[in-house]
């Protein structure tokens, strides 16, 4: 029933909307019956087929119901943005990813890029950035660091990260406050504030362009979900924005200011990603004939990567043992960068589909066709000159062309800073369909979609991670929890198992965790007669759920060898699962 004046849905005939539905569902049938029938052997087609699908379909229907959602109110009158309405957003926003780091990733740092960020995170914290691995543990350094350490220094004499400091330094700060938890949501109300004030600059006579921009950002399961864990993404976002809003100020004490943020973002994860978001604009600058600008951010910006790419490590390397020191061919900044664009070819179109996809799936179902419909406006020459669109839309397709493969992640994690640009390059599409004066439909669509979004694909999504993340959680803690020196981790058919392999920079605590496929043979007879030692394996994985996943064949048999002489040596017993509770 549709009330009278104000209907929710557009009478129509019901003819005139059966083909319509048709497509709909027999779209929504064919990939169910695929994602149930097709068995995933990768990562990537493992959150497409089981994760993004269903999402995927939920769109495809609630875009087939929107259009319909219409208001006789003007837009104006939905406009009563208060700054206490903004408090409240961001306090909602700062409570959803603090207490989801606990109830939805369990505490727990799932991929290999968050556990570097929390331990170079605990090395700060207490006061060094190498820490030097005891004798006693030296032939195990690289069972218990298997990836992502510096690889200037060898695993087995000291330990560093291989990523940049600056989100673990963050992530040390937070956690002296209160907890490290506390980071990522702090960064991205940070971030949609910077955006807010980006878009008022673009559109100062069209305060509901803002308002959009913000509210698909705000809206955004990646953002808000990312924002849970130790990811540098959600800083890549917030950064990329506070960069953007000091740029647009056109002050030389602003450029400044923007030269330190960039040096920020740049040491934030690995230097390449902010780089990207800064060149269309430099370039745009460039087309505009501020050439001293563009002098001004270029010299910096070469500073900024001499510093992060050469002087740091350098640096890095002085404070570890000589013993440490690998040596390595010096590899140069075109070598660098040609080894990331070399990625682009490592991965089938199966690979940047479901990649893509998946950033679809965890944006506001509205972000992609208000972009889409901002793209006309690249052929007017005024739009192209005195608008940012251009640069704006650049930063985007450099993202989807070169962020190729990302391991785990929620959502399509690497292009989480470009999400400001996809943000305002949608605004820029509302600001072309919806008249400075008109009827509310378009704001009423929007309001449904952001419920859409955050009533049901983020709740979704949110139970999707939880499954995903808890065994790798429930089987780390049990590890913790055993009463033993040393857990090894028998990765044969556990999906991505040795991320389970995760220790600290203080060699004091126990039990240390190993992965079983770095442990020479005779090594482990000098564990089994010198520690008590327990192991987590394929029986533990199918206990709590976790996905098989095939090893290689000679990995497969150095580690049933491995199995063996544990058996007839009695020396580890399994870990018990009832620890992890307690």
């Amino acid at each position: 029933m549709t009330p009278a004046g104000q209907p929710w849905l557009r009478p129509a005939a019901t003819t005139s909307i059966m083909p319509r539905w048709r497509v709909v569902t027999s779209f929504v049938a064919a990939s169910l019956a695929v994602a149930l029938l097709h068995e995933p052997d990768s990562l990537p087609t493992y959150y497409f087929f089981r994760q993004d699908i269903l999402v995927l379909c939920a769109m495809v229907i609630g875009a087939a119901l929107f259009p319909r959602v219409m208001s006789k109110r003007r837009w104006e009158s939905e406009l009563r943005f208060s700054p206490q309405l903004g408090i409240a957003a961001a306090s909602l926003l700062l409570l959803i990813g603090i207490a989801g780091h606990w109830l939805v990733m369990s505490g727990f740092d799932l991929s290999r890029d968050e556990a570097m960020a929390e331990f170079a995170s605990r090395q700060l914290a207490a006061g060094e950035i190498v820490t030097s691995v005891p004798e006693e543990w030296r032939p195990f350094g690289r069972a218990m660091l298997p990836t992502f350490f510096n690889g200037r220094l060898s695993p087995e004499v000291a330990w560093t990260s291989g990523y940049l400091p600056v989100n673990s330094i963050l992530r040390a700060v937070g956690a002296k406050l209160a907890s490290s938890a506390i980071v990522n949501p702090v960064l991205l109300v940070a971030g949609l504030l910077a955006l807010w004030d980006v878009a008022q600059r673009l559109w100062p006579q069209r305060p509901d362009a803002a308002l959009i921009a913000v509210i698909l950002a705000g809206t955004s399961s990646q953002l808000i979900v990312n924002s849970m864990t130790s990811y540098a993404m959600v800083g890549h976002f917030a950064l990329n924005m506070v960069w953007l809003a000091l740029f647009l100020r056109k002050k030389w004490t602003c450029d400044l200011g923007a030269i330190v943020v960039g040096f920020a973002a740049m040491g934030l994860h690995q230097i390449h990603f902010h780089p990207l978001f800064v060149a269309p604009f430099l370039l745009w600058l460039v087309g505009r004939g501020q050439l001293s600008r563009v002098a001004f951010f270029g010299l910096a910006y070469a500073v900024i990567t001499l510093f992060w790419f050469r002087v740091y490590p350098a640096w890095l390397i002085t404070h570890a043992d000589p013993l440490a020191i690998v040596e390595q061919p010096d590899r140069t900044l075109f070598q660098y960068l040609l080894g990331r664009l070399r990625r682009f070819a490592d991965y089938s179109p199966v690979v940047v589909f479901a990649n893509l996809a998946r950033f679809i799936a965890w944006q506001n179902v509205l972000l992609i066709p208000l972009a889409l419909f901002a793209l006309p406006m690249l052929r007017n020459r005024s739009d192209r000159k005195d608008g940012l669109l251009v640069p704006l839309s650049a930063v985007c397709g450099l993202g989807l062309l070169l962020m190729v493969y990302q391991g785990h992640g929620w959502g399509y994690r690497y292009l989480s800073g470009a999400i400001g640009a996809f943000c305002l390059v949608a605004a820029y599409g509302w600001v072309r369909i919806v008249p400075q004066r008109g009827t509310g439909r378009h704001w009423s669509v929007l309001k449904v979609a952001c419920a859409f979004s955050l009533l049901l694909v983020l709740p979704t999504q949110l139970m999707m991670a939880r499954d995903f993340v808890s065994p790798y959680a429930e089987l780390f803690r049990a590890a913790k929890a055993a009463p033993v020196d040393v857990v090894l981790v028998d990765v044969s058919g556990g999906f991505f198992a040795q991320d389970i392999v995760q220790n600290g920079p203080d060699f004091a605590v126990s039990p240390k965790i190993m992965d079983l496929t770095y442990v020479a043979e005779h090594d482990l007879t000098t564990l089994c007669q010198t520690k008590t030692v327990a192991i987590i394996d394929r029986r533990h994985y199918r206990k709590v759920g976790m996905l098989e996943q095939p090893m290689p064949d000679a990995l497969e048999t150095s580690l049933t060898d491995k199995r063996a002489f544990l058996d007839r040596e009695g020396c580890a017993t399994p870990v018990d699962l009832g620890l992890a509770a307690g």
